[in-house]
């Protein structure tokens, strides 16, 4: 009950896929409730990333540095700048889209079914 896992900058695990770069924050805890992952989006085109993700979660996504196009199953596109975010079933098909000049980095917290 007074668990604490602190997530300093430049802290995390860091994994690399094609569209995104994740930073997984506070991985020492490694059972939690809500998994907080700082991350670049790098794709910049839905022809570049290919199928849209789906995985049995709840997400929220916050724009930290750069725009942010999100690309739902159901919903058409919306663009994000810093400061907006966006809470989304997960087992929709979404992808997050680099839309603007230069880096685009959200923070996500996923809370598992």
């Amino acid at each position: 009950t007074a668990r604490i896992s602190w997530a300093p900058k430049g802290s995390g695990l860091p994994v690399e896929t094609k569209n995104y770069n994740y930073n997984y924050l506070c991985s020492d805890l490694r059972v939690k409730a809500m998994m907080p992952i700082h991350c670049q989006c790098k794709a910049r085109t839905l022809e570049e990333f290919g199928d849209l993700l789906k995985h049995d979660a709840e997400e929220f996504i916050l724009v930290v540095q750069g725009r942010v196009e999100v690309h739902t199953e159901f919903y058409g596109p919306r663009t994000l700048d810093v400061g907006d975010g966006v809470y989304i079933d997960s087992r929709m098909g979404h992808a997050y889209l680099n839309v603007g000049e230069g880096d685009a980095w959200i923070v996500s917290v996923n809370l598992n079914h």
